[in-house]
């Protein structure tokens, strides 16, 4: 790990192409969720869990390596651990029921919309990007309350309901990766 980023060592920017890669994995579950039927979606998870793996190593390791260079590293930490832990349940799941695994992604995606509505409200500058990133972590916290509550929807909806969720918690990933910086609080 410590080659891949060395020849960065004394900037952020060029560092925050982890976060992202967390983003484009939140885009690319979200996309496979998409296109494929749910009944199958289920054989998937341990493909997410190897997916979303990686990226949250990559989180970890930015966020606690630019404590004094990131206003937020905390929630961004917060935010590696919850992808590590889901990862870690994606690949066990073969271990667990289907329903267990919807429970687990739910409160998921419900921790990833507080952190994210949280991270939005320490936001001075950039009105624009605060209220872009306000709206997207509430539509995320409804999204996830409603897979919370799932036992009022078909599968149907909640895979809709699941693929918007992620596609929102990307647009978040992809914002912060912007916010990162300090000059912007």
């Amino acid at each position: 790990m410590k080659t891949i980023c060395k020849t960065y060592a004394c900037q952020i920017a060029p560092k925050q192409w982890m976060t992202a890669f967390t983003g484009m994995s939140y885009l690319l579950i979200s996309i496979v969720l998409y296109i494929r039927p749910f009944d199958n979606v289920y054989g998937m998870t341990t493909a997410f869990g190897v997916l979303l793996l990686p990226a949250a190593f990559l989180d970890m390791y930015f966020s606690s390596g630019n404590k004094d260079k990131i206003f937020s590293w905390g929630f961004l930490l917060l935010n590696a651990i919850a992808d590590f832990a889901m990862a870690i349940v994606f690949i066990l799941h073969s271990y667990m029921d289907n329903s267990t695994l919807l429970y687990f992604g739910s409160f998921w995606v419900l921790g990833k919309g507080m952190m994210a509505l949280n991270f939005s409200s320490l936001i001075k500058k950039q009105r624009l990007l605060k209220l872009i990133y306000n709206v997207s972590s509430l539509a995320t916290l409804v999204l996830a309350m409603l897979l919370v509550t799932n036992a009022l929807f078909s599968d149907i909806q909640i895979d809709t309901i699941f693929t918007s969720a992620l596609l929102l918690c990307a647009l978040n990933k992809f914002i912060s990766v912007f916010l990162l910086s300090e000059k912007h609080y």
